[in-house]
């Protein structure tokens, strides 16, 4: 949604939303140094500055690249620096400063919902130990002192920060790698209990559990990964259609094209040319229709796993490709993508399913 707010704040100002935001927030801080997506800071010759990027896999870190993702730009690809952030905090901090005034802080950090859903909004307070959601920030209590948190996390980067608004004290951690997430919300915890003077015994240690879950994820991806690959060698040659037919691009208005090639004996699609690139492999389920698709990108996370359907006309030529982009909406919930003709013309519409989304 925070990509709609987006387009509509393009929308009504005429403005880009990098304009937008250098005019109406950033310029009005003094945050000189905050650009949207990484290619401002190669037009402000200022890519001297940036942390090299880097994620972690079988305990190496590898670098990787800036990602530029201009489809979720409301919700993400602020380029910063913490000085930088630090301003924005001051500003929320005293609220008396344009374009962050009382009425905006207010209204920016009011609870909405709780985020684990174990008790009400009314039940939340200076006695809870739950977290709620404001907009675009969370809200707890320690020791009965409401905290501000709002966290960053993307492939090479990892970072939090937090106000304590009724002591005007707040701070910021980055780091350059995915995995500095967790760290960071370790010394977030440390500080605030240090400010707050918690006493030690009632200290909540998140370490030695983060440690464990990441140990755990470790595992069972290794082990997913293992299925996966005994499941797509179980599956081939067992198409009764020529693996041609799947061949060709196809189209969806939301999700643009996709190309189905052949790879190592398997249908493949390569979506490496985006901003948030990924590979899919796809593995026949049944009646020549059903498919897996395991779906990898560059950060070594692993295999996402999505529902495949193909439609197939009376000769059993493929015209669309429908994909559970979503999965939230349901595990039936497909994205079709109607095949594009090699005289790239328009669209081949299947004749029994829409070509946006359907059940």
């Amino acid at each position: 949604m925070y990509a709609v707010v987006t387009h509509i704040i393009e929308t009504l100002s005429g403005q880009s939303f990098s304009a937008f935001l250098h005019k109406n927030i950033l310029e009005p801080l003094g945050m000189e140094s905050t650009f949207l997506q990484p290619s401002a800071v190669y037009t402000a010759k200022l890519e001297s500055h940036f942390a090299t990027p880097y994620f972690y896999e079988n305990n190496e870190h590898h670098k990787t690249t800036h990602q530029e993702t201009p489809e979720l730009q409301g919700a993400g690809s602020i380029q910063t620096t913490p000085s930088d952030y630090l301003k924005l905090l001051a500003a929320m901090s005293y609220h008396d400063k344009l374009p962050i005034t009382k009425s905006t802080f207010d209204e920016t950090t009011l609870t909405r919902t709780v985020k684990n859903g174990k008790s009400s909004l009314q039940d939340f307070g200076p006695n809870s130990r739950d977290v709620a959601y404001a907009l675009g920030c969370e809200i707890m209590y320690r020791n009965r002192e409401r905290i501000i948190t709002h966290n960053g996390l993307i492939t090479g980067y990892g970072s939090t920060m937090f106000l304590l608004p009724n002591l005007s004290f707040g701070a910021v951690f980055m780091g350059n790698c995915d995995t500095a997430f967790g760290v960071t919300q370790m010394l977030q915890s440390e500080m605030i209990d240090e400010i707050l003077d918690t006493p030690r015994e009632k200290r909540f240690d998140g370490s030695q559990g983060r440690l464990k879950r990441q140990t755990a994820q470790a595992a069972r991806k290794i082990k997913a990964i293992r299925r996966n690959e005994e499941r797509r060698l179980q599956a081939r040659d067992t198409l009764t259609v020529p693996k041609e037919n799947y061949y060709g691009t196809f189209y969806n208005a939301g999700y643009h094209t996709i190309t189905i090639q052949p790879q190592h004996g398997t249908l493949f699609i390569d979506a490496t040319d985006r901003s948030l690139p990924f590979s899919m492999i796809l593995e026949h389920v049944k009646d020549n229709r059903d498919f897996r698709g395991y779906i990898t990108a560059d950060d070594g996370a692993g295999e996402d796993e999505v529902l495949v359907k193909f439609h197939l006309d009376v000769q059993n030529n493929v015209t669309a490709i429908g994909i559970n982009w979503e999965p939230k909406l349901g595990a039936d919930y497909l994205f079709w993508h109607s095949r594009v003709p090699d005289t790239h013309g328009l669209p081949i519409l299947p004749s029994n399913e829409p070509n946006e989304t359907c059940r």
